[in-house]
C-alpha cells in the first residue's frame, strides 16, 4: 500500500484555513451524536435496545445530520445528494453489522422487530458500534467469547470499508485496516477509563501512547496522535464534569464479598457532544500550533473524548502505564520469537508455530489493554518496516504519497476539488491509486496525469523528489 498523508479538505472562508478544517470535523461529530440520541427518543428506545429497524433509521439520521452540518461549517453550500448518499451508507452500514449474526458456529440474520440488546451481531460482538461514522466502543461491553469479537471485529470492518469504498471508491484494504485499528482503539480508550483515574499522569500518559500508535498504524503522524490524546486527556474531564455538574448516575453494586462495585454512567448526548467537541478543538489546535497534523490529533482527541472521557466508568485500579510499558517489550519479544519461525514457515496462530519465549514475557494487569497496545504497536512497526525495507525489488516497492508536506499546501493541493463540490476523499484514493499503478517507473521531476472519479476526469500534477516521494501539489476538476 501506498504511503499517503491523509486530511480533511474543506473550503475555506472568511479565514478559516485549517482551523475550519477541525470546526467542520467537529460538526459533524457532534451533529451525529446528538440526533442518534435525539432519534432514539423520540421513538422512545435506548439505543442500546433498538431493533434493527431502528438501528438503521437512527444510523441513517445521524449520518446525514452530521453531513449537513459539516457542509454547512465549511462553507461549501448544501449538496442534498450527499446528504442522502450519507444516510445511506449509515443505514446499509448498520442493516449489515447489527442484521448477522453469528453463534460461534454459523451466521445468521437478526430478527426484524427484535430489540438487539445482548444478541450476537456483528455489532455487538465487536464490542462497539458505528452511528453516523461516529465510533464508540459499546456501553456494556462485548457480547460472546473472545473468538465471536474477533470475527465480530473483523465483519464490521469488512463491512463499513466494503460499504464506504463501494460509495466513495478508493482501497478496500487500507480502509479495512483504518476501521479495525479505530476499533482496536476505542476499546483500548475504553478500557484506560476502567483501569486509570482522570486527571492523573497514568490516564495522560496511556492516551498519548495509544493515540501515537492507532495514528502510527493507520499510516498518519504518531506525534500528533499522541498530542490529541493527551491533550483530550486533560480537556475532556474538565469540561465533562463542569456540564454534568454530580448529575451522571452512579449506581452500587455489593458483591457478596465485602467489596462493591460502583458505576458511573455519562448517558447525556448533548453535554457529551460538547465534551467531544471542545476536546478535538484543543488537540487539533495545539497540534496546529506545534506544526503537526491537526486532523490525527482531533481524531485521537475525539477517541479519548467519547471513550474514555464520557464511557462508562467501572471501580477498578490497574495500571494502564505499567501495562503499556509491558506491551511493548512484549511486542519485542513476540518479534524476536517470530523470526526463527518464519524462517521454518510457521506463522503465529499456527500449530507448527514454537512459541519458546512465552515464559519471559511480562503479565499483564490488564490483559485487554495490554494486548490492544501490543496489537497496535506491531502495527506500527510493520508499517515502518514495511515503508523502510529494501527486501523488495524496485518494482515492487510502493512509492510513498504525499499530497502536500503540510496542512497549509494540503489544502491547496485539493481546494479547487472542493469549492468544485466533489469528494475530495474519492478524489485522494483515485489519485493515490493512480500513481501506485504506475510505480517505480514515474520519471523524477514533474508529472502530469489524469484519473476519473464518479464520471468526472481530473488532472493532477506530482513531482517526484529526489528521496523517490511523490508531492501531489495540484488536483484540478474540468472548468
Amino acid at each position: 500500500m501506498p504511503t499517503t498523508s491523509t486530511r480533511w479538505f474543506i473550503k475555506e472562508k472568511k479565514g478559516f484555513g485549517i482551523i475550519g478544517q477541525i470546526v467542520a470535523m467537529v460538526a459533524a461529530v457532534a451533529a451525529s451524536i446528538v440526533t442518534a440520541g435525539a432519534a432514539a427518543a423520540a421513538m422512545g428506545v435506548a439505543l442500546a435496545s433498538m431493533t434493527l429497524g431502528q438501528a438503521m433509521v437512527v444510523a441513517a439520521l445521524s449520518s446525514m445530520a452530521g453531513s449537513l452540518a459539516s457542509q454547512i461549517v465549511s462553507g461549501q453550500g448544501i449538496n442534498f445528494g450527499k446528504i442522502a448518499q450519507a444516510g445511506l451508507i449509515g443505514a446499509v452500514t448498520a442493516g449489515l453489522t447489527n442484521g448477522i449474526t453469528f453463534d460461534g458456529n454459523s451466521f445468521g440474520l437478526s430478527e426484524w422487530g427484535q430489540s438487539l440488546k445482548g444478541t450476537n451481531t456483528l455489532a455487538n460482538l465487536a464490542g462497539s458500534n458505528s452511528a453516523g461514522g461516529v465510533l464508540q466502543a459499546a456501553k456494556d461491553g462485548a457480547t460472546g467469547t473472545i473468538y465471536q469479537q474477533a470475527i465480530g471485529m473483523v465483519g464490521t470492518g469488512l463491512i463499513n470499508a466494503g460499504v464506504n469504498t463501494a460509495f466513495n471508491g478508493g482501497s478496500l484494504g487500507q480502509a479495512f485496516l483504518n476501521n479495525l485499528v479505530a476499533q482496536t482503539a476505542a476499546l483500548g480508550a475504553n478500557e484506560i477509563g476502567n483501569s486509570t483515574d482522570p486527571l492523573t499522569l497514568q490516564n495522560v500518559a496511556a492516551h498519548a501512547a495509544l493515540g501515537c500508535a492507532a495514528q502510527g498504524a493507520m499510516g498518519a503522524d504518531c506525534a500528533s496522535g499522541a498530542i490529541g490524546g493527551a491533550t483530550s486527556a486533560v480537556v475532556a474531564p474538565l469540561v465533562r464534569d463542569g456540564l454534568y455538574d454530580g448529575q451522571q448516575a452512579v449506581t452500587t453494586v455489593d458483591n457478596g464479598d465485602g467489596t462493591q462495585t460502583v458505576t458511573t454512567s455519562y448517558d447525556n448526548r448533548v453535554y457529551n457532544a460538547a465534551t467531544a467537541a471542545i476536546a478535538m478543538l484543543a488537540g487539533g489546535t495545539l497540534a496546529g500550533a506545534l506544526g503537526r497534523d491537526t486532523t490525527a490529533a482531533a481524531n485521537a482527541a475525539q477517541n479519548e473524548a467519547l471513550n474514555n472521557a464520557t464511557s462508562t466508568k467501572t471501580d477498578t485500579l490497574k495500571s494502564a502505564v505499567a501495562d503499556t510499558g509491558r506491551a511493548v517489550v512484549n511486542t519485542g519479544i513476540g518479534m524476536v520469537e517470530a523470526v526463527p519461525n518464519f524462517l521454518s514457515g510457521a506463522l503465529p496462530g499456527y500449530p507448527d508455530y514454537v512459541p519458546f519465549l512465552d515464559g519471559i514475557r511480562l503479565p499483564y494487569d490488564n490483559p485487554d489493554f495490554g494486548d490492544t497496545v501490543s496489537f497496535l504497536t506491531s502495527l506500527g512497526l510493520v508499517r515502518m518496516a514495511g515503508a523502510g525495507s529494501g527486501a523488495t525489488s524496485a518494482a515492487d516497492r510502493s512509492p510513498a504519497i504525499q499530497f502536500g508536506a503540510n496542512d497549509n499546501q494540503s489544502f491547496h493541493t485539493f481546494r479547487h476539488v472542493v469549492n468544485g463540490g466533489y469528494d475530495a476523499t474519492a478524489v485522494q484514493n483515485a489519485v493515490a491509486g493512480n500513481l501506485t499503478n504506475i510505480g517505480a517507473s514515474l520519471p523524477q521531476g514533474q508529472y502530469t496525469g489524469t484519473v476519473v472519479v464518479n464520471g468526472t476526469t481530473f488532472k493532477y500534477s506530482a513531482f517526484k523528489l529526489p528521496d523517490g516521494t511523490i508531492n501531489v501539489g495540484r488536483i484540478t476538476p474540468p472548468r
